[in-house]
């Protein structure tokens, strides 16, 4: 269970969590994601490497759209892994916040 941050190949910053996006480690990614959103006018979160996303993980995605929102910033999901996919699905969900959305001017 790794997570990395590093600069995107556009000037975004990237976010790559890795393993169980769920409850029991919800504190640390919470905590992880609401810094790397207060930190980056645009933010990329990599999914792909997700084994898992349950309700806790969700909550932590929204919570995450909310704070980029209320900071003019944006969120994006990239190479998201197939249970993220299947959970946001499941639930009619997307936490992202593009640019327009979060009020840049593109």
């Amino acid at each position: 269970m790794n997570t990395s941050i590093q600069p995107a190949a556009t000037s975004a910053l990237r976010l790559r969590i890795d393993g169980e996006f769920s409850i029991y480690r919800a504190a640390e990614l919470k905590e992880m994601v609401l810094t790397a959103v207060a930190q980056a006018p645009c933010l990329e979160l990599d999914l792909s490497a997700v084994s898992e996303l349950d309700t806790a993980g969700v909550q932590i995605l929204l919570l995450a759209r909310q704070a980029a929102l209320a900071r003019g910033h944006s969120l994006l999901l990239v190479d998201s892994s197939s249970a993220v996919q299947a959970t946001l699905a499941l639930l009619r969900v997307s936490p992202e916040v593009h640019g327009a959305e979060a009020g840049h001017v593109s």
